[in-house]
């Protein structure tokens, strides 16, 4: 091995094994929020249409599951072009992952009210939760961006400017997302899952420099 592979040898190890057990906890802690049935229940009505009226809960978990597993994706793309970190990184993060660990509350809380009067405010607080993940990976990339001592030199210079621009309107469009939740709470929720899906699809250009 010469000194130039050295030099660019990843040391990332401890922090993506701890941020792949924190996240995987958060993403299994969303199936908490959907209740099973219970006899009493479902006393005078038949399980299946206990189970149809429970479909606030299985939306709700459905579109956090996919956002948390884009979250993840996301992480994992952005680790894959860390080569070290600094204490600094480890704050942000941190930072990032309690963002991420506090997803299944404002899940419970929209699945809950989704279908009562107080429905714009739980959408509103759930896309809020995303305004500040979204804020929380752009202060992430932000500070590798502006030490790039810590990323791979083998690191590609377009996905670099690729994942920097994505990041820069994300906090933006689920912030839009929270505004419309006290005009309409299905939009608000569209938006959040077509910001879900872009996020989860994008990529670097398509450019053969670019491919892994």
């Amino acid at each position: 091995m010469d000194i130039t592979t050295r030099d660019d040898e990843k040391k990332t190890a401890r922090v993506e094994s701890f941020s792949d057990c924190v996240i995987s906890i958060a993403i299994t802690l969303l199936i908490l929020n959907i209740k099973v049935p219970t006899i009493a229940e479902t006393a005078g009505a038949s399980l299946s249409a206990r189970l149809l009226s429970s479909w606030p809960s299985f939306l709700a978990f459905a579109i956090s599951f996919g956002m948390v597993l884009v979250m993840w994706v996301n992480h994992h793309r952005v680790l894959r072009l860390v080569r070290t970190t600094d204490y600094p990184f480890l704050y942000w993060n941190g930072f990032l992952l309690m963002t991420i660990t506090f997803v299944p509350y404002p899940t419970a809380l929209l699945a809950e009210h989704l279908r009562g009067p107080h429905a714009a405010t739980a959408m509103a607080f759930y896309a809020a939760t995303a305004v500040v993940v979204a804020v929380a990976y752009s202060a992430l990339w932000r500070h590798l961006v502006r030490h790039p001592e810590l990323l791979l030199k083998s690191a590609d210079p377009c996905e670099v400017e690729a994942i920097s621009q994505q990041y820069r309107f994300g906090p933006l469009m689920y912030l839009i997302a929270f505004g419309v939740a006290f005009v309409s709470v299905d939009v608000s929720i569209a938006i959040c899952f077509i910001l879900a899906l872009y996020f989860g699809i994008a990529g670097c250009p398509r450019d053969p420099k670019c491919q892994t």
